[in-house]
């Protein structure tokens, strides 16, 4: 994924947690947006532990994570005496 634009506030955010995450590139410049793409092109590996990446974070931060931690949650707190 690539972001070439992001404006302050949770925009900047968001883009800062996928670039650590290793699931986007920022390109410092729309100049640079070529060189990106062909270096994914010219770098399949790359690409791929960006997928792997994306895949990761579905698996940790999707609404279905998030609700099967809060079902867990509910019924730990159910069956406590």
């Amino acid at each position: 994924m690539l972001i070439p634009f992001s404006y302050g506030g949770h925009e900047m955010a968001n883009t800062t947690f996928l670039t650590e995450e290793g699931v986007a590139l920022k390109p410092e410049s729309l100049a640079a947006i070529p060189e990106l793409i062909e270096a994914l092109v010219a770098q399949p590996e790359r690409y791929h532990e960006m997928v792997v990446a994306m895949q990761r974070i579905n698996a940790t931060y999707s609404l279905d994570a998030l609700m099967d931690l809060f079902e867990s949650l509910a019924s730990s707190m159910a069956t406590a005496p």
